[in-house]
C-alpha cells in the first residue's frame, strides 16, 4: 500500500482508498509520516497537534492507540512503534510518496549522467498530484519539512527545465510560467524561460518576458534586471 502526502492525503491499495479516522489520527499520522524514519518526540507531537508542548501526553496516547487500531483494520504493514521519549512510523511492506521523492531527488544529486538526471527528477516530479497533504486540518506551510519539501520541488522543476534545454528537448513552458508566479524574484526562471521561447522561435514572447522581469525588478526592487538577462534581450532583438 502507498501513503501519499504529495497531493490529497490518502492511503491507496492500488484503486482503493482506505479511511485514515478523524482530523486528529490524520494530522498525527502525517506528522509521522514526514519525519521519515525518525522518531517524533512526545512534546514536538503535543506542540505540533496543540501549539504547545504542555499539552497531556495521555491525551496523545489515545490518539495514537486509535490511529494504530486505523492502520491495522485496513490491512496495511505499516505500524506506529513507541521509541524512547516519543513515536515512529515503520512501513514495513508499504511505501510513502514523500520518501520516494527524496529517493529520487538523491538519485538525481548523485550522478553526472544528464540523462539519468532528468529521468530521476521526472520521477520526483511525477509523484506530486497538487498541494501537500489537502484534506488534512493543518497549517502545513508553517513547519520546516513541508516548506522544505515545496522548496525542493521548485528547485526539481528548475533543473529539469535547464537539463531539457542541455539536451536539446522543449521544457515545459507552462511550467516555467507557473513558478515565475510563484517566485516572481526569480530572475534565473526568467532567463531560462525567455532562452526557450527565443529558441523556439518566439521573438515577441521573448521580449514580452524581459519586459515583465524589467518592470518587476524596477517595480519591486528598484533595481534593473541581471546582467544575463539583459545580454540576452539584446541577443534576441539583434536576431542572434
Amino acid at each position: 500500500m502507498e501513503f501519499r502526502l504529495l497531493g490529497q492525503f490518502e492511503l491507496r491499495d492500488g484503486d482503493r482508498g482506505h479511511h485514515l479516522g478523524g482530523p486528529m489520527q490524520r494530522t498525527l499520522l502525517a506528522h509521522l509520516l514526514l519525519a521519515g524514519q525518525a522518531v517524533r518526540t512526545t512534546d514536538d507531537l503535543t506542540r505540533r497537534l496543540w501549539g504547545t508542548a504542555d499539552s497531556s501526553t495521555s491525551t496523545l496516547q489515545v490518539h495514537v492507540l486509535r490511529l494504530r487500531r486505523l492502520l491495522k483494520a485496513t490491512g496495511c504493514s505499516a505500524t506506529i512503534e513507541t521509541s524512547p521519549g516519543g513515536y515512529r512510523v515503520n512501513l514495513g511492506d508499504d511505501t510513502a510518496d514523500v520518501t520516494e521523492f527524496h529517493r529520487h531527488i538523491a538519485s538525481a544529486r548523485n550522478t553526472d549522467d544528464e540523462v539519468r538526471e532528468l529521468h530521476a527528477l521526472d520521477a520526483a516530479l511525477d509523484l506530486w498530484r497538487g498541494t501537500p497533504l489537502t484534506g488534512v486540518t493543518a497549517d502545513w506551510p508553517r513547519f520546516p519539512e513541508v516548506r522544505a519539501l515545496t522548496e525542493a520541488r521548485d528547485e526539481a522543476r528548475t533543473r529539469r527545465a535547464e537539463l531539457r534545454m542541455t539536451l536539446g528537448r522543449s521544457p515545459d513552458l507552462q511550467d516555467l510560467r507557473d513558478l515565475i508566479a510563484e517566485h516572481p524574484e526569480r530572475e534565473h526562471t526568467r532567463h531560462l524561460l525567455m532562452w526557450a521561447l527565443h529558441r523556439a522561435g518566439r521573438r515577441k514572447e521573448a521580449l514580452a518576458t524581459y519586459e515583465d522581469a524589467y518592470r518587476y525588478s524596477v517595480g519591486q526592487l528598484g533595481l534593473e534586471p541581471c546582467r544575463q538577462l539583459r545580454e540576452l534581450q539584446h541577443l534576441v532583438l539583434s536576431g542572434g
